[in-house]
């Protein structure tokens, strides 16, 4: 029995979202209910709800109705822990022991096991140097970064290199079920309500291989994050013990995505094989470089200690449409003429900006090199930047069916085309 009237009103709201999950909205109004609700009654409509929207039922179902099943699975998990801590204890350990039904039908190694949080699991060897931190970024969703995401962590892990994948899409994490996790005990939001303090203490060892730092996409505002938790994240990434962290972001170019994107000493921009989608993948980038030279004595950038205001009055003229610096070439010769002593610090901001680009479900190889090229042309002519042309992705079934399975096709399919094209583009940039 849960005695709803003596919760606080956020208590009382969440237990009537979880029980209209479980239940229904229409029971969530009666007092009675409450007074009736078991740990057992709690149970069996749990039961029943996975029975029903458990991602391995229809598995030839179209992508969308996949996804929001999928979503309505999390959800109806996490309202499960929810109402069971004031029922019963319940360990996580306890929820996954209880036996699938669909169980059978899951993709071979794809098991369930008692998993150890990452730094349990991985503490016996200690990392010297700072992790190397690699971000995933493009200008718009459904280009396949997480997918990508998951799939470097998971090949990255098997050549014997301790790594982490975050979900840093904070606006819409799902980074988790890519790499098999439908349920998260702990994520990015308790490190930054400081309920848990240190943020290896959210991670948890994935079957596949890396850990996992899961986001929450389920709270109001969750992307707005304040300045001062997004510099002690990266803070915090670089000190994690680790080889590799695979930074998964959101499809948009908010300061915050800018922020992590440009903190990361490996870059990936990717964009789909589509011919108008270069201008998305170049907006990307130009926003980019814009917010690095914006910020280039902020409090995360290695000039912090060198401001100077002249310089910073330069580069706003430049990054105003209607400024009278109409290009970055513009400015370097301006600032070589009038400002000799700022030209390094402004050289050096530029030409570290040297991300990678992929083209992602690529169908003919030759449709890409014009694709690429003008990218390359429009961001050297306006930015002063050049790009570096990495690699293709296939346009492959198996990729979707694979994420439809909660499995990465690296370890469903490590000879599929889209594992060796991922293997030949990692091995450019890491191996």
């Amino acid at each position: 029995m849960i005695q709803i009237e003596k919760l606080n009103a956020q208590e009382s709201q969440k237990v009537q979202t979880a029980c209209a999950l479980l239940f229904s909205a229409k029971t969530t109004h009666e007092p009675s209910f409450y007074q009736d609700l078991t740990l057992e009654k709690i149970k069996l409509s749990y039961r029943s709800k996975t029975k029903l929207y458990h991602p391995d039922k229809n598995l030839g179902e179209p992508e969308a109705v996949a996804r929001v099943r999928i979503e309505r699975f999390i959800k109806i998990q996490e309202a499960y822990q929810y109402l069971t801590s004031f029922a019963k204890p319940v360990t996580t350990k306890q929820v996954f022991e209880r036996r699938d039904p669909f169980q059978e039908r899951r993709p071979p190694g794809s098991e369930r096991r008692n998993r150890a949080p990452y730094s349990e699991a991985s503490s016996s060897e200690k990392i010297s140097r700072p992790a190397k931190i690699v971000a995933i970024g493009g200008a718009k969703g459904g280009i396949g970064k997480s997918i990508f995401a998951a799939n470097l962590a998971v090949y990255l892990s098997s050549q014997k290199k301790k790594t982490v994948a975050i979900d840093l899409d904070l606006g819409g994490a799902n980074l988790h079920l890519y790499l098999g996790e439908t349920f998260l005990k702990h994520n990015l939001n308790d490190y930054f309500d400081r309920s848990i303090p240190n943020l290896e203490d959210i991670m948890m060892q994935t079957k596949f291989g890396p850990g996992l730092i899961g986001g929450d996409s389920g709270r109001l505002g969750a992307a707005n994050l304040h300045f001062a938790k997004k510099l002690k994240l990266m803070s915090s990434l670089r000190k994690l013990n680790t080889d590799y962290i695979i930074v998964d972001l959101g499809g948009d170019t908010t300061h915050n995505i800018m922020d992590f994107f440009l903190m990361a000493d490996y870059q990936f921009v990717m964009t789909s094989s589509e011919p108008a989608s270069y201008l998305d993948a170049y907006t990307f980038l130009k926003i980019a470089i814009f917010r690095k030279l914006s910020r280039i004595f902020g409090a995360e950038s290695p000039f912090h200690s060198k401001k100077n205001p002249e310089l910073e009055e330069l580069i706003k003229m430049t990054l105003n449409p209607s400024g009278e610096i109409k290009s970055f070439h513009s400015l370097i010769e301006l600032v070589k003429d009038t400002q000799p002593h700022n030209l390094d610090i402004l050289q050096q901001t530029i030409s570290s900006f040297a991300p990678y680009l992929i083209v992602n479900r690529v169908s003919y190889e030759p449709d890409v090199n014009d694709f690429v090229a003008r990218i390359q042309s429009v961001l050297w002519k306006t930015t002063a930047t050049r790009i570096n042309f990495i690699g293709t992705l296939p346009r492959a079934d198996d990729v979707e069916s694979s994420a439809r399975l909660l499995v990465p096709i690296m370890s469903q399919k490590a000879s599929s085309p889209f594992s060796k094209a991922l293997k030949q583009i990692a091995s450019k940039v890491f191996l």
